[in-house]
């Protein structure tokens, strides 16, 4: 009876393993998903930044596993109804501003030209960035992001019938303070006005790069970073979590999350940095709108090998122009 009993276990044991395991069309899933946007009836008046989305959905699915799927799923598409602008929201938004526009970009209500982009809907609170027509030196800084476009531009965050402005620091914190908005949805912001500038002020200049192989005589601790010009600044505070990839974290991030070295076995790690382009005087420069920034990543426990791996998804990134290696030269005597 017993070995019945365990017979029958272990069967139950397997089934639930080979359950566990199944394998699901995460390709299938992608196109669902996206189909689900699609149906949804968006804005037709505010811009939105869709790339952002798409990627949340890939990177959602990616990481999906067998187990209560159907469910994680779900929880994906009530995050997408969070994220996208609706119509219904757009024309209450629209019908608001009338009364803020002493707050709106130039007087202008929300709506009325095609710079207006939805960044997201954050627990009901949805947040407009407004961009304007003349050209602007600078950047924005919220918190610990900093907001660099070429226009001039503004935050607003409508909830409740009533319209904050996210530039203005004070504001800035009693949305915070009243949890209205939360620094989790500052990063979410952040990132989705990364995309919206790499879709709308992409560089179109590039030059050759020399493509870097194992055999080349590079430092294993150092890679040398790029940045287009529409995400540079003279003197622009670096956010290291920008260069975070699938495959290389920072040091803040890591003690941020309460965690040590050690517990990022399988990850290479910032442990420095540095703005190699800092210039003492940045109003001497000629010509600003030209200028790009140039990163050094000081790495630890990389090799010439990790090197090359991270160099590849740093260029995935929408800011990056180049990542290099830092070459060793040496002198030949003639």
């Amino acid at each position: 009876m017993k070995k019945i009993i365990i017979c029958l276990f272990s069967l139950l044991l397997i089934l639930c393993i080979t359950g566990c395991n199944k394998e699901i069309d995460k390709e299938k899933i992608k196109e669902e998903l996206h189909s689900y946007v699609d149906e949804i009836e968006k804005s037709e008046i505010i811009n939105q930044e869709f790339k952002t989305i798409n990627k949340y959905i890939d990177d959602e699915v990616n990481n999906l596993k067998s187990r209560n799927y159907e469910k994680n799923v779900e929880k994906i598409k009530n995050q997408l109804n969070q994220m996208i602008l609706t119509k219904k929201q757009s024309e209450e938004l629209i019908n608001d501003s009338s009364n803020f526009k002493d707050l709106c970009l130039n007087g202008n209500k929300i709506g009325t030209n095609d710079s207006d982009y939805c960044l997201g809907v954050y627990n009901d609170a949805i947040v407009i960035i407004q961009i304007g027509t003349d050209e602007y030196i600078g950047y924005h800084e919220i918190y610990e992001y900093c907001f660099k476009c070429n226009k001039v531009f503004q935050f607003l965050v409508y909830k409740d019938h009533n319209f904050y402005n996210l530039n203005n620091t004070t504001e800035a914190q009693t949305l915070i303070d009243n949890n209205i908005i939360t620094m989790d949805n500052i990063t979410s912001i952040y990132k989705t006005f990364l995309g919206l500038m790499a879709s709308l002020y992409d560089d179109s200049i590039s030059f050759p790069t020399r493509v870097p192989t194992i055999e080349d005589n590079f430092r294993n601790d150092t890679i040398v970073v790029s940045l287009k010009q529409w995400y540079s600044f003279a003197n622009k505070p670096i956010n290291i979590k920008d260069f975070e990839t699938k495959n290389l974290i920072s040091l803040k991030t890591i003690e941020e999350n309460g965690k040590t070295i050690k517990d990022y076995k399988k990850k290479i790690i910032i442990n420095d940095y540095e703005d190699v382009t800092r210039i003492s005087h940045p109003e001497n420069l000629i010509d600003p709108s030209n200028y790009c920034q140039i990163v050094g990543l000081y790495l630890l426990n990389s090799t010439k090998e990790d090197i090359l791996k991270i160099i590849k998804e740093l260029e995935e990134l929408d800011y990056v122009f180049a990542a290099e290696p830092a070459y060793i030269f040496e002198v030949v005597e003639a």
